[in-house]
């Protein structure tokens, strides 16, 4: 089990007003100092598709409190409440990611959850179109380092006399952008399939769409057996007319929108049934046996983000699945530091521990038919960090804990 370590806090001697050492005395009952349990939070790091941190990324939660990422790609949001809640990350130049978050505080502790991201950069490719040819535009997606199976060739046929003008009239310079559709998580139809790899197809003039244009996801058969192919029309996902060929999956587009495949996914996240501990405890924090009072002001720790991932796909599916489950629980693993307050005095007879935990889990991306698991992808991820003071007496074992 991995160790996360808790480290020294900083301690003071508060000296008496005499010089001679305050021992304890058993007649006496003494009740530890109440140490309130910190506001709970959300934290996490944010990197690009390269796992390079994204600074000044934008992190909102509820649009009630906003944060920036700083140097490192971290971030932290104090304050957050019971319930489900909704978190959005966003930087210019990249595709806004948002996720849901289910807050369950636990008694007399503070909830730490911990969120990850991987944004992608958006990718807007633009060709000119021949009035009386035809026009081809190729493009590869992007993926993560070392998971070429998640990199799909998407080409771009605009048939001659594609477009006409609202007027009815053979519309020219007109120029037809590609944009690569990763980051799903706002088109995401509700249901139980999810979209993996997408494309909006836009335009630069006023026109409409006469004869078909040709959208081929290069895919392989392990797509190609579960997807089903949607557009966006007027917010809500419908079925697409395309056809599975050789090459791949040939979206016919009559519409300047987003066409997405989607698949049968089914995502679960197992816990382990040990938790990663903060397992050092600073000895001098136990005054029961003291001969002055000690002062405790702040316990540092650290713990892990991110997801232990590694790129292993044998098929575009698989591909994709892996750069699902980076983008949505992180691309590498992080330690980020944290830090407990405590501002208290604890008199002789009286002590402090700190209870810490980190959710570990593995989690599994599962696509597959009605009868059959397809493919699975799964990834260990470290989460929720739970902080529990405890404080206690010789005549007390946790009293004067939280209120």
């Amino acid at each position: 089990m991995k160790k996360i370590f808790l480290a020294t806090a900083v301690l003071g001697l508060a000296l008496a007003a005499t010089s001679c050492h305050q021992h304890y005395d058993p007649s006496t009952t003494i009740e530890p100092p109440t140490v309130e349990v910190a506001p709970s939070t959300v934290a996490g790091v944010v990197v690009d598709i390269l796992g390079n941190p994204v600074a000044d990324a934008v992190v909102k939660y509820d649009n009630e409190k906003t944060v920036s990422t700083d140097s490192k790609g971290e971030y932290i949001i104090s304050g957050i409440t019971n319930g489900l809640h909704t978190l959005t990350i966003q930087k210019d130049g990249f595709d806004i990611l948002t996720k849901t978050l289910n807050v369950q505080d636990a008694a007399g502790a503070s909830i730490n959850m911990v969120i990850n991201a991987m944004l992608q950069q958006t990718e807007k490719y633009e060709v000119a179109v021949a009035a009386d040819a035809t026009t081809v535009k190729d493009v590869t997606t992007s993926a993560i380092p070392d998971n070429k199976e998640g990199k799909i060739d998407i080409a771009l046929e605009v048939p001659a006399k594609a477009f006409e003008t609202r007027a009815g009239n053979t519309a020219s310079d007109v120029k037809v952008s590609i944009t690569p559709v990763y980051a799903a998580s706002a088109l995401t139809r509700a249901g139980a399939e999810d979209m993996v790899l997408g494309s909006t197809i836009s335009c630069n003039a006023d026109v409409k769409i006469v004869n078909p244009i040709d959208v081929t996801f290069k895919v392989d058969e392990s797509i190609k057996e579960v997807a089903e192919i949607m557009q966006l029309t007027d917010g809500q996902w419908t079925k697409a007319d395309y056809s599975n060929t050789a090459e791949g999956v040939v979206v016919h587009a009559s519409e300047f929108t987003t066409y997405g495949i989607f698949v049968p996914m089914h995502v679960s996240i197992k816990k382990s049934a040990a938790q990663n501990l903060l397992i050092q405890q600073d000895a001098a924090w136990n005054n029961v046996y003291g001969e002055l009072p000690i002062y405790i002001s702040n316990v540092d720790y650290t713990y892990e983000a991110g997801n232990a991932l590694t790129a292993s796909a044998t098929n575009n599916l698989e591909g994709l699945l892996v750069e699902r489950l980076a983008r949505e629980y992180g691309l590498v693993l992080t330690p980020m530091s944290g830090t407990f307050a405590v501002n208290q005095t604890f008199p002789v007879g009286t002590g402090f521990e700190l209870l810490a935990t980190q959710e570990t889990g593995t989690i599994t991306l599962e696509v597959g038919t009605r009868t059959r698991a397809v493919r699975t992808v799964t990834a260990k991820t470290y989460g929720t960090v739970t902080l529990k003071p405890k404080t206690f007496s010789r005549d007390h074992n946790g009293g004067g804990s939280i209120q």
